[in-house]
């Protein structure tokens, strides 16, 4: 927000939108790092996302709900950083194609395993991809990642088991859950929180 809205803004919302920048700058900029593949593209959606929110402040919830409606609106900046600028799509394809090489990292190193636990989750759809990242990076229950989403609770539920069993499938398919690739498997969870701990949470929050 520039000093010249500042000053012209309401005493009582730029109070507002200071406390709601303070309390949730952390986690909005992960969640825009996390989805981006620079600094600086996550910086500006990251920037975009707090413009929104200070424009609509007087739509913005109280309480916990804020960081919600932040992810719901992050959400949507990101779509349109996506049409804008296609290097993702690129980005993917060298990344993969470089991993089929085997010129990221030898087999079995943390580099290598970190790698394969973040191919796993660029294989699945973008829908599939983002629902587990909001429960294992954001860690939203259902109720909340429903909230995000737009969905019911109940469809949000359906949608993480679906989209755990097929990153489940991935891995198999990848080798990563055969008794022969236990030690590599155990060190790309253990690179991956994410997919560890999405995977480990198989009794829903409810």
């Amino acid at each position: 927000m520039s000093k010249d809205a500042a000053a012209t803004a309401p005493a009582s919302q730029t109070e507002r939108f200071r406390s709601l920048y303070a309390r949730t700058q952390g986690r909005i900029f992960a969640f825009s790092f996390r989805r981006t593949h620079s600094f600086e593209d996550a910086g500006d959606v990251f920037s975009e996302t707090y413009l929104v929110a200070w424009r609509k402040i007087d739509q913005v919830p109280d309480g916990e709900d804020s960081i919600l409606w932040l992810y719901a609106t992050c959400r949507r900046v990101l779509a349109n950083h996506y049409r804008k600028d296609r290097r993702r799509s690129q980005l993917l394809s060298e990344m993969g194609a470089e991993v089929e090489n085997g010129s990221l990292a030898e087999q079995g190193s943390p580099v290598s395993s970190a790698q394969s636990a973040r191919e796993l989750l660029w294989r699945l759809s973008e829908r599939d991809r983002e629902i587990l990242m909001l429960a294992a990076w954001e860690g939203l229950d259902s109720n909340e990642i429903g909230h995000v989403l737009g969905c019911s609770a109940v469809a949000a539920r359906v949608r993480l088991h679906r989209a755990r069993n097929l990153l489940s499938d991935e891995m198999r398919r990848m080798d990563l859950l055969s008794s022969n690739e236990t030690h590599t498997h155990r060190e790309t969870l253990r690179e991956a929180p994410a997919i560890r701990e999405t995977l480990g949470r198989h009794d829903d929050d409810g």
